[in-house]
């Protein structure tokens, strides 16, 4: 990917968000396609980078990070399953304010 591919991606991303009516925040890494230079003005993206580390390392932090937020995931949906009567309000159960502590517990594990 290079920088022109990853803003044209991020402009749409930005333009459904604002079509949805919603807020994100993206955490990126150091790769070159991400170029800080020249980023388009985004109403409903925030970008984040996170701080400059070998590119493995931080792709490996990403991943594991990943992994194990989204164990907290499944794990919180299973244990939801006797009293959800389908996937949806299963899925509604889950909130921000969770996904963000399943995250900042992950990164810190």
């Amino acid at each position: 990917m290079n920088s022109k591919v990853f803003n044209d991606w991020i402009t749409g991303e930005n333009m459904e968000m604002r079509r949805q009516g919603r807020h994100i925040l993206l955490m990126l890494d150091n790769a070159s396609s991400h170029g800080k230079e020249k980023k388009p003005q985004l109403s409903h993206d925030k970008v984040k980078f996170l701080l400059r580390t070998p590119p493995a390392t931080c792709s490996r932090s990403i991943k594991a990070s990943s992994m194990l937020s989204r164990r907290r995931l499944l794990t919180s949906m299973i244990s939801k399953l006797e009293t959800a009567s389908s996937v949806k309000e299963l899925t509604k159960e889950i909130s921000l304010l969770d996904a963000i502590k399943w995250i900042i517990s992950a990164w810190y594990w």
